[in-house]
């Protein structure tokens, strides 16, 4: 596209998360990352010895360690300010989430997350190139093209033809010899290789695997994802995969609602998303719920679950990418809150922390909208680093660079060739590449290129869709043309600058409805035409309405016609009209059109023509029958159902059970897990906890039940351990352990 950003970031060894750098690719366009990066409730930073030497990178951490982020041994040890963390100096790339990973400039890759095996940064790789970290899965990539992945091995993730884990040394994929990059999600592996192809191994668990015609649970062995070529970026959270072709687009694929496509459904195969072009870089996290891309003009977008408070943007799921901030130049997805770097180098954080603050000098709370936060202010904070040159081609031609540069020591004097000079933007450029060099107060000096387009921008184009109107009215385009035929138009306005805008329209143009209607009349009966008059004179009626704002008009002609059948007599009868309470008995009308019956209390609908009647006391129920084929109006009958109490319930340990299994999918059946035989526990307590052996449901009410969640969300399918300790009404004690699984 003409006019696109084109320009590096100063180079530096030390690459965040979302680097393309030294993976066989480059990074797309002018995107660099910055030394911040994120995981699951904490941030990281790269710290300089030397502010002219990036070589002698330490890596800083702050926010949870609850699941050891911070690699300060077993225990959470949470901090509010940057502290360094153990080991890791000479650090060149790094990934973090539950499970962290780095690597160093000798190429060894290191790993560490609370376990009695890597309590503390570990060495477990060398030859490293490239590293992703799922939950409990790193996998890395190493400089011949081979993948090797250590700890979780639960779903086939590894892709050596097992479900075996490893905690001590990697283990290497089967057959991959040109890999450049891999993403590690929840439940799959995915491996990018040097033909720009994907692979994915693990469980096919919601189209995760990215091929309808993968069935089977799990597989253990890499395949190629079809149709999915030209691909220079892969990330993955834990339900959807997205990935970045080299042209700027995206794809992805996974648990509905989290693909950006607009709707609830499953995605099997790669889909693009529309709305996202030119992107420049995507971010997301292994134990996250949201995506962030990064367009060539700096603008950033989201889509996924914004329940826990990532990015507020007024709607709890954002099922197609939404503009959530500008001018930005670097993005970092977390679990629960995202980081972005604007263009003067301003850090900015969204969303909340779980233990320890990862607001540096803000005071720790949940936020809903971008927030500046200031590392200046906080000790051992690691300064901002970057350089961006930014080209732009005006509408008349001209052209101009723009240099953004943070960190170092002010003043900065800038060079494109023509000597040094203060200001930071260089008009009158003539066309083609540059070299353009920054240097600070203390002599250190940051190169980046950029190429200046010779031409001006290309026209803006927006595919506006399908647009509607009355054929009476036709629909009158932008540039001020009405049309009054349907098709497809292509309609051109010019800003004052010059600028053209396409706009491309599917114009439909609807008639007027003209329905005629005949009603029959019951002698008595009213009838309520469309436009909301009550008549009830037999004769010709014309009515003009609309059906709602924006419509065109409907034309109705209604002749109502008085009707010859006799008058409807109402019955309703039950096989017995007395029932013990607990029980149901089915209601029989006679015959009509339509039926309504009253009180609603006890029966299992109102409108059908055999209701179920369960009353917990005596009760009369009616109904009111509509015409039916050999009568006409409405009349109504009614019936009294007799309820006697019924014999006492004996109660005794038999009767005291937990169903093994639930599906909490609101459908109205089996949606909760309770204990049986409620009526006869006086007192118990009844604890469900998951594998990890967390707590995620308690109660001493034996009337309440668990819903299948924890902490406000669905929990995904798995298996549960319970214990129930109850007191019986005749005084005798129950135990119960087991198992519980929850299906969706």
């Amino acid at each position: 596209m003409k006019g696109a950003l084109l320009a590096l970031l100063a180079t530096t060894s030390a690459l965040a998360q979302n680097s393309m750098i030294g993976d066989g690719f480059g990074g797309r366009l002018w995107y660099r990352p910055t030394n911040y990066g994120v995981g699951s409730y904490s941030a990281y930073s790269l710290c300089y010895s030397d502010p002219c030497d990036s070589s002698n990178n330490q890596l800083y951490g702050w926010g949870s360690d609850q699941l050891g982020q911070l690699g300060n041994g077993q225990g959470p040890n949470c901090s509010a300010t940057p502290v360094a963390i153990s080991g890791l100096s000479d650090v060149r790339y790094f990934t973090a989430g539950y499970l962290s990973g780095a690597i160093k400039n000798d190429g060894t890759g290191w790993i560490w997350i609370d376990n009695v095996w890597y309590a503390y940064p570990t060495q477990v790789i060398t030859d490293a190139k490239f590293l992703d970290v799922g939950i409990f899965t790193a996998c890395f990539v190493k400089e011949d093209g081979t993948v090797w992945s250590i700890i979780n091995n639960q779903f086939g993730q590894f892709g050596d033809g097992t479900t075996v884990d490893n905690y001590t040394t990697p283990v290497q994929m089967s057959s991959v010899t040109n890999a450049v990059r891999a993403a590690a999600g929840y439940y799959a592996n995915y491996v990018l290789l040097a033909d720009s192809t994907v692979l994915a191994v693990g469980s096919s668990y919601n189209g995760l695997l990215g091929d309808p015609s993968l069935t089977d649970t799990v597989y253990t062995m890499p395949s190629q994802i079809p149709g999915l070529t030209g691909i220079v970026d892969i990330k993955a959270h834990s339900g959807a995969i997205a990935a970045l072709d080299g042209n700027g687009s995206v794809y992805c694929w996974g648990l509905g609602g989290y693909t950006g496509d607009g709707d609830l459904e499953n995605d099997t195969l790669p889909e693009l998303i529309a709305g996202l072009n030119d992107i420049v870089a995507i971010s997301g996290c292994a134990d996250g719920v949201h995506f962030l891309a990064l367009d060539a003009y700096g603008n950033c977008f989201a889509w996924g679950d914004y329940n826990v408070g990532n990015i507020y943007t007024g709607a709890p799921l954002l099922l197609s990418p939404t503009l959530i901030a500008t001018d930005v130049i670097d993005i970092m997805a977390g679990e629960t809150f995202s980081y972005i770097v604007r263009s003067d180098g301003s850090l900015w954080a969204e969303g909340f922390s779980e233990d320890c603050s990862i607001w540096l000098d803000l005071q720790d709370t949940l936020r809903n909208e971008f927030t500046a936060v200031d590392p200046s202010l906080v000790p051992g904070a690691c300064p901002l680093v970057g350089t961006v040159a930014v080209p732009s081609t005006a509408c008349d031609g001209s052209s101009s660079i723009t240099i953004s540069h943070f960190g170092g020591q002010a003043p900065y004097q800038y060079d494109i060739g023509n000597g040094p000079q203060n200001g930071n933007v260089f008009s009158n450029v003539a066309v083609g590449d540059h070299t353009v060099t920054v240097t600070d107060a203390s002599g250190c000096v940051f190169t980046v290129t950029c190429s200046v387009d010779p031409n001006g921008p290309d026209p803006v184009v927006i595919d506006m869709g399908t647009v509607a109107n009355c054929v009476d009215e036709g629909y009158t385009l932008p540039s001020g043309t009405t049309v009054f035929t349907s098709g497809s138009y292509v309609d051109t306005t010019i800003s004052v600058n010059g600028c053209d805008t396409v706009r491309l329209f599917d114009v439909v143009l609807t008639s007027w409805n003209w329905l005629n209607w005949q009603i029959n009349l019951c002698e008595g009966e009213t009838y309520t035409l469309p436009n909301g008059d009550v008549v009830s004179t037999p004769g010709y009626y014309f009515v003009d309405t609309l059906e709602y704002v924006g419509a065109c008009d409907t034309i109705f002609s209604i002749t109502l016609v008085p009707s010859n059948l006799p008058p409807v007599v109402a019955q309703v009868a039950t096989p017995d009209s007395t029932i013990t309470a607990g029980e149901s008995i089915l209601l029989s009308p006679s015959p009509g059109s339509s039926f309504s019956w009253y009180p609603s209390t006890g029966l299992s609908c109102t409108t059908c023509t055999f209701p179920y009647a369960s009353p917990t006391e005596t009760t009369e129920y009616c109904v009111i029958v509509s015409d039916s084929l050999f009568s006409c109006g409405t009349d109504t009958a009614c019936l009294i159902i007799t309820v006697l109490d019924p014999s006492p319930q004996t109660c005794a340990p038999a009767s005291i059970y937990v169903p093994t299994a639930f599906s909490p999918n609101a459908n109205g059946t089996n949606d909760l897990q309770c204990v049986q035989g409620a009526a006869c526990i006086t007192s118990m307590t009844f604890n469900i906890y998951d594998r990890w052996g967390t707590k995620v449901f308690e109660s001493t009410d034996p009337n309440a039940c668990w819903d299948g969640t924890y902490n406000g969300q669905a929990l995904d399918p798995a298996v549960f351990v319970y214990s129930l300790a109850a007191t019986l009404a005749n005084g005798e004690s129950v135990e119960r352990q087991g198992n519980i699984t929850l299906i969706r």
